[in-house]
């Protein structure tokens, strides 16, 4: 597993299907592996960059196994390489059927990854063909600012099993994310200053409950990113909103972000 770059395929492909390309297609950025679409293809630095698709042209044999090889290289205007995957070959058991590889990637964005223009060029190559597709995503890293990043859903409080932000009533999740872009104080320790705010709002917008709020006044001298964890237990069905909200005392700055969580009833 590399340190900051993945990529994650799952493949449902028909027997002995050949094509003159594999082909990328429903192509969306997502907070987090499963969660919902991103509006914008701008990110701050710090932030985490999920990509997925739908691939369509590779090919598996009679019993269901399917070979490829996947690579990946993240690259400024100017062509310069920040994050690199070297091709490396998969195979997959596809017992399903159909016609469709809903595949993933993601790359981390540094915290000093310069503003400007990138591209995501993912490659990949049928080993039973040689028949090869390359999806170029291009996305915008900001300037350094106060905001919210890294955002996704998991099972776990540790947010290595991601999932979606719609579930049925009696589960939960963990709501992930980070801080970024914070100023700090000089005449107090060099400390920063911020106010978390975390709100769960109804289809009406009403707070269902009591806003959440934690005060961070403390936090290692080298860290640039503070990050939070929450566990949403959902109780009952319908459609929520949570909404984040970060206030920065020492810069005099205010962000905040709204994610959608969707709660479906269980079968009676």
């Amino acid at each position: 597993m590399f340190p900051s770059i993945a990529l994650v395929a799952a493949l449902a492909m028909t027997p002995a299907q050949a094509t003159k390309e594999v082909k990328f297609e429903n192509v969306k950025s997502r907070y987090g592996f499963q969660g919902p679409v991103r509006a914008s293809q701008k990110f701050l630095p710090g932030d985490q960059l999920y990509v997925t698709f739908d691939m369509v042209g590779l090919t598996i044999t009679k019993d269901g196994n399917c070979s490829y090889v996947m690579s990946m290289d993240v690259t400024d205007s100017a062509g310069k390489s920040w994050q690199k995957v070297e091709a490396r070959e998969t195979m997959d058991y596809v017992p399903l059927g159909g016609n469709v590889l809903p595949g993933q990637a993601y790359t981390l964005l540094g915290v000093d990854m310069p503003p400007g223009e990138y591209t995501m060029k993912l490659t990949t190559s049928d080993k039973a063909t040689g028949t090869k597709g390359t999806l170029n995503y291009k996305f915008e890293v900001l300037k350094k600012d106060l905001g919210i990043v890294g955002v996704y859903a998991s099972h776990d409080p540790e947010g290595r099993a991601h999932t979606n932000t719609t579930g049925f009533v009696g589960t939960g999740v963990w709501l992930q994310y980070a801080i970024t872009g914070f100023a700090r104080d000089s005449a107090k320790k060099n400390q920063p200053s911020l106010k978390v705010e975390l709100a769960y709002l109804d289809s009406d917008g009403k707070p269902t409950t009591d806003v959440i709020t934690q005060e961070f006044n403390t936090l290692g001298e080298e860290d640039q990113l503070l990050w939070i964890r929450k566990n949403l237990p959902l109780t009952r069905a319908g459609k929520f909103k949570a909404k984040l909200t970060v206030t920065d005392n020492v810069a005099k700055k205010t962000t905040s972000i709204e994610l959608p969580i969707n709660v479906l009833p269980t079968e009676k």
